[in-house]
């Protein structure tokens, strides 16, 4: 066998050992990737489940109904997970649990919605009752008492049990603390002083309003009783997903300690038979390798010999190896190499030293260009980046000035048109900020403003707009957002202002706002509404908000005691 069919023959069993070898490694990656894939959704069913434990806490404070939406979208994005992965390659029982947890959330799904109704049941008879105590207030106005004094005795003795049960049912709706005791009595008295207008009153109102005031009394009840069962489910869903996050940590521990036995279990595998293809590799190339050393030995030293004298740039001698025609044609290639080499050598030497002395002269004339021109970039973006913070900031308070206001009010109106996106717009104002001036100093007044910026800005989201619209006038613009929710925020901007405590002695600061939703007015029009709410809320006494929907409530009538 000619040397050239044994170099083939040994490269090609290298060859055949390497495609081995790679397509097992290929096999090997494919289980870790599977692996870590199913890890990677057993977390994200982790994270769902505390999203849908966040929700339920944010249910039970807010009592809003996108929460239970959003419950049902993550349930079915856990169905979705769990339909198209097969756990069942980590371990059968891992596959089990987590078709026991989508169950599990469904149900707790159905309990929710169920909730929600109740919810809804609840806060309709609670409106239910405050209706009928107005109707009641009014028609204790409109009675006549007549002759009897004990039915006027009667009469204010039922009201004022009927506005302390309802002072209770505001209490609980608040913070669930009521005793059952105390408001079981007050519904027997109310009861009781029905049945005494009912039965003994000559007057044909006076028995009606009896009659209504018992009716009252029994829906009051019923609305303690579901508000209590409300409450008491409320604490259950608090204990199901609590435990539902447990089960679901468990299995994700245990999901993690199967996964790392079988990535063990295959890398030892791994590592065994890449260690036989190793062996197999290394004794196939040592007998090739030693075949072709015995047959080429005395070649090689030739060739190096050569090989030596054309790098010290001896080209004289040419260069003839024994063997067969591969090695003939290697000694002719050499010789002719050895030949070129000495004609190029020189030309190389020219054209390198002037090449050296080109690239240094326009090294030396890019680094100063690329000095100068880095120089006039940053001096151009520095004094952009201060004019346009300058020309929208306001200068005390580092929020939005006017001009920057009036002009996203202007875009922010023309894009509403055209899609029809909701926002709302308030404009506060601080109530007697001359006095503040005049009282304790403007250096005061400054720090009061730059009080109430940060208060705005801590308390809305970053996609809305906080600016000084005047000297003591601030606004905020609620992106995406209906006129409900941008009240509560504005009420709580109020309320943390009238809420804090200055350092100065006697100094306490209150804000008036008016709010409006956009309806498709112009700019100016939106501005003058605005502007005249906020009259409005100066005018029903400061300290409170304004808005289109909730306009200022008119004094409520007295009682008319005898």
């Amino acid at each position: 066998m000619t040397m050239s069919r044994r170099v083939i023959l040994g490269f090609a069993t290298i060859i055949i050992l390497l495609v081995l070898y790679g397509t097992y490694v290929q096999f090997a990656f494919s289980i870790v990737r599977n692996l870590t894939g199913i890890h990677q959704q057993i977390t994200r069913v982790q994270s769902i489940v505390v999203g849908v434990k966040s929700d339920t806490l944010s249910y039970q404070k807010t009592g809003e109904r996108n929460y239970i939406y959003r419950i049902n979208s993550r349930v079915l994005d856990i169905q979705a997970i769990v339909r198209r992965t097969d756990f069942s390659r980590l371990s059968e029982e891992v596959n089990q649990s987590m078709q026991d947890i989508t169950k599990q959330l469904i149900d707790f799904q159905i309990v929710m919605s169920d909730a929600m109704v109740i919810h809804d049941q609840v806060n309709a008879l609670n409106q239910q009752i405050i209706e009928s105590t107005a109707g009641i207030n009014t028609l204790v106005q409109n009675v006549n008492i007549g002759e009897n004094p004990d039915d006027a005795v009667n009469l204010v003795a039922a009201f004022n049990i009927l506005l302390g049960m309802n002072g209770h049912i505001i209490a609980y709706a608040n913070d669930h603390v009521i005793s059952a005791t105390t408001f079981e009595n007050e519904v027997a008295k109310l009861e009781a002083f029905a049945q005494v207008l009912t039965d003994t009153s000559e007057d044909t109102s006076m028995r009606l309003l009896g009659v209504r005031l018992r009716l009252l009394s029994r829906q009051q009840s019923d609305f303690f009783a579901k508000a209590i069962s409300h409450h008491e489910q409320e604490s259950l869903f608090q204990n199901e997903i609590t435990a539902l996050s447990e089960k679901v940590e468990r299995i994700v521990t245990e999901a993690i300690v199967e996964e790392e036995k079988m990535f063990k279990s295959r890398s030892e595998n791994f590592i065994l038979l890449s260690l036989l293809l190793l062996a197999a590799f290394i004794i196939i190339a040592t007998v090739a390798g030693y075949s072709i050393y015995q047959h080429i030995k005395k070649s090689i030293s030739k060739l190096v010999k050569a090989t030596e004298d054309i790098a010290i740039g001896e080209y004289t001698e040419h260069l003839t190896l024994a063997g067969d025609k591969d090695m003939q044609s290697l000694s002719v290639s050499i010789n002719k190499m050895a030949e070129h080499i000495e004609d190029q050598q020189h030309a190389m030497e020219v054209a390198n030293l002037m090449l050296e002395i080109r690239v240094d002269e326009k090294t030396r004339e890019l680094n100063h260009a690329n000095k100068d021109l880095e120089r006039i970039n940053e001096n151009l973006m520095e004094e952009k980046e201060h004019l346009a913070f300058v020309a929208m900031t306001d200068y005390l308070t580092r929020i939005k000035n006017r001009g920057y206001l009036v002009e996203y009010l202007k875009h922010r109106t023309a894009e509403a048109s055209r899609y029809g996106s909701p926002f709302c717009v308030v404009l506060f104002d601080v109530d007697r900020f001359k006095h503040v001036n005049d009282t304790f100093g403007h250096h005061i007044g400054d720090e009061v403003l730059v009080f109430i910026a940060n208060v705005l800005q801590n308390e809305v989201r970053e996609s809305d707009v906080v600016g000084r619209y005047g000297g003591e006038e601030f606004m905020v613009i609620f992106a995406e957002t209906a006129i409900n929710e941008s009240y509560l925020v504005a009420e709580r901007i109020r309320a943390k202002i009238d809420e804090h405590i200055f350092d100065q002695d006697g100094l306490h600061v209150t804000i008036s706002g008016g709010l409006l939703q956009y309806t498709g007015e112009s700019q100016i029009e939106l501005l003058q509404k605005v502007d005249k709410l906020l009259y409005q809320a100066k005018a029903a006494g400061r300290n409170c908000i304004i808005s289109s929907h909730n306009p200022a409530p008119a004094p409520a009538p007295a009682i008319t005691q005898p």
